[in-house]
């Protein structure tokens, strides 16, 4: 199941004395990325003329071909008036470009006489005096690695013939800490992490939502690895009923104190950050309702889409060497599924742009406007809202409702090359009486 793709960037570097010109060879060589996943093949144009940039961005974003582009220069930052740094007009005006063009994506690398430290809309900056071949492509290897990781996979890739992911929620307090562990590695590779959590040992992603969430994991099998990971945050019900994730109370309230659990041991570990997220009281009910945008409208939004009504689907992550086999799907289906039999009306999500038709795929819509990020990060984010209402024009529900069915059987949904004998109880396909080869992998779950 490994990825052998290649991913093609190119890097506009706007430098006027031409320090790396002769270097652009050495900065164009191949390199993986994240170990086998993905090879980066990186092209280098040389930019002379600062105002040149801009325009050749609107050029290339014109092309009907998706454009990965890494920019990097000293004029995308300026000097604020009580000190410190921002993002210049025309790093924001790159950013804006890039909403409203978001099939294709764009990395800023920022040269500054100052020491790097993080900068709000920009993916990385690098000190001039620091200034090497060496640097520059470490730091053009990390912002690449973001935007492949942001990317939409081209064609899915195959699984083998006894190849097989399964989801099911997460079971015991060991495996949603590796659900966290996955997180982080994901989420700190694409800047995503504040700097207290991407540097923390535990090596964990936690936030105060995930004591409010019921967790779900993909694991591959026979190496029985975790591979994939989601979250569906929703308000506790006040009762205790059988759903397809088993009793709902239960397991809420297991997942809650298997978080506190967990952050309890970081804090052992002297990674203070996360006791303190899940310690601290939520004054909204979904993550993304902290978002600037909603800012004031919060209460008009809560009051259209009552909270104890909907949830929202979020840290959905798949390992990045499992990439393009139809994981996140799964694991959206899971979520939907769970959520409507919980008797929610609507979720929510958001993305960045680029993803937004992939979740469209699964009956998303967009929520008008697009907004920051609660979190201080680089990236622009668009609000998706699906709604559960059950009638016969709703694709979404009756997905959801076909995998309950499968969900009630064995709490578990099935990815293979014959996920289509799932559809019958007895594990054969549909056009023919042969066996599903995994048969026994599905039954012994049943049991």
């Amino acid at each position: 199941m490994l990825v052998n793709e290649i991913f093609q960037a190119q890097a506009l570097i706007c430098d006027t004395p031409n320090r790396f010109g002769p270097f652009t060879k050495y900065l164009e060589k191949e390199e993986p990325i994240m170990g086998p996943a993905a090879l980066l093949k990186l092209t280098v144009q040389i930019i002379e003329q600062p105002e040149h940039l801009l325009r050749l961005m609107h050029d290339l974003v014109a092309t009907a071909q998706p454009s990965r582009i890494i920019a990097v220069a000293e004029m995308l930052v300026a000097e604020k008036q009580q000190g410190g740094w921002q993002a210049s007009a025309l790093a924001q005006a790159i950013r804006e470009l890039f909403v409203r063009n978001p099939m294709h994506l764009c990395g800023l690398i920022a040269l500054s006489n100052d020491d790097a430290h993080r900068i709000s809309d920009i993916d990385a900056v690098l000190k001039t005096d620091d200034l090497t071949p060496e640097s520059l492509k470490k730091k053009l290897l990390q912002v690449a690695t973001r935007l492949w990781l942001k990317s939409p996979v081209g064609g899915p890739s195959t699984l083998e013939q006894r190849d097989a992911v399964l989801v099911h929620r997460v079971r015991s307090a060991p495996e949603l800490r590796e659900c966290f562990g996955l997180r982080h590695r994901v989420y700190d590779a694409l800047g995503y992490l504040e700097e207290p959590v991407s540097r923390s040992a535990s090596r964990i992603d936690i936030d105060s939502f995930d004591t409010r969430a019921i967790h779900f994991a993909a694991r591959h099998y026979p190496s029985d690895e975790l591979v994939g990971t989601a979250r569906l945050v929703t308000v506790a019900p006040p009762f205790n009923a059988r759903t397809v994730i088993g009793n709902r109370w239960r397991v809420i309230r297991d997942h809650a104190e298997w978080t506190k659990s967990i952050a309890h041991q970081a804090l052992v570990n002297e990674d203070r950050v996360f006791y303190e997220k899940v310690s601290q009281p939520i004054q909204l009910p979904f993550p993304i309702l902290f978002n600037s945008d909603f800012g004031t409208k919060y209460h008009e939004f809560m009051n259209r889409y009552p909270p104890a009504l909907g949830g929202e689907v979020s840290r959905v992550v798949v390992s990045p060497m499992h990439r393009g086999l139809g994981i996140s799907a799964l694991l959206m289906r899971a979520v939907t599924s769970a959520a409507l039999d919980l008797g929610k009306r609507f979720l929510l999500l958001e993305c960045v742009p680029a993803h937004a038709r992939m979740y469209a795929k699964y009956g998303f819509e967009l929520i008008k406007g697009h907004h920051c990020r609660a979190q201080d990060l680089d990236q622009v984010a668009v609000g998706m809202l699906l709604s559960l209402d059950d009638n016969p024009y709703n694709e979404a529900v009756a997905l959801a409702k076909a995998d309950g069915r499968l969900l009630n059987k064995s709490e578990l949904l099935c990815l293979c090359r014959h996920s289509e004998c799932w559809k019958r109880p007895d594990f054969r396909f549909r056009y023919d009486e042969s066996r599903c080869p995994l048969a026994e992998i599905h039954r012994r779950h049943v049991a």
